[in-house]
């Protein structure tokens, strides 16, 4: 199994070597919690283990002390880099996605008819976006919202199903 992006280290916070966190999870109760091992990654490619000190702040806002970082100087080195549990320590409910899974995921509509292939998910807002490129012609965005955008997502076939809004290509 592989690991899961949970948040990213954007800023050091006081005295102690904390660190503000940027969450990447919808269950950052569970994600973040005082002793649960942890991998930090620039790239996404090689980790170092650590693992959490303390915990506090917001659920929107971690705050974050890791083993072995004690200064502000070094928690500002580590800004950028990403947090990441192993998957199997990261479960979801059923009915929950992975956004990093959906890219590459074939898009159609409710017709059947293909409409491209997810390329980025992204993040910024309380809702994320989904960003899917077309064999031709400019890209298009739809609101990660099952039910109101989305039919059906199904990862062994490899596909979403959404809603086609005018307007929407």
């Amino acid at each position: 199994m592989g690991k899961v992006l949970i948040g990213r280290l954007y800023h050091s916070f006081g005295v102690k070597g904390e660190a503000k966190v940027t969450p990447n999870t919808s269950f950052p109760e569970e994600r973040f919690q005082p002793g649960k091992k942890v991998f930090l990654s620039k790239s996404g490619k090689e980790f170092v283990e650590s693992s959490f000190e303390d915990v506090r702040g917001t659920l929107r806002e971690p705050i974050v002390k890791l083993a072995g970082i004690d200064t502000p100087e070094e928690a500002e080195k580590l800004k950028g880099y990403g947090l990441y549990l192993e998957e199997e320590d990261a479960p979801l409910p059923d009915g929950y996605y992975r956004l990093e899974e959906l890219k590459g995921l074939v898009v159609k509509n409710d017709e059947g008819k293909i409409l491209g292939t997810v390329d980025d998910v992204f993040t910024y807002s309380k809702v994320p976006a989904v960003k899917v490129v077309r064999e031709e012609g400019k890209p298009f965005y739809f609101p990660f919202l099952m039910g109101d955008f989305i039919s059906k997502i199904d990862l062994d076939k490899k596909e979403i199903v959404i809603h086609e809004v005018a307007g929407m290509l």
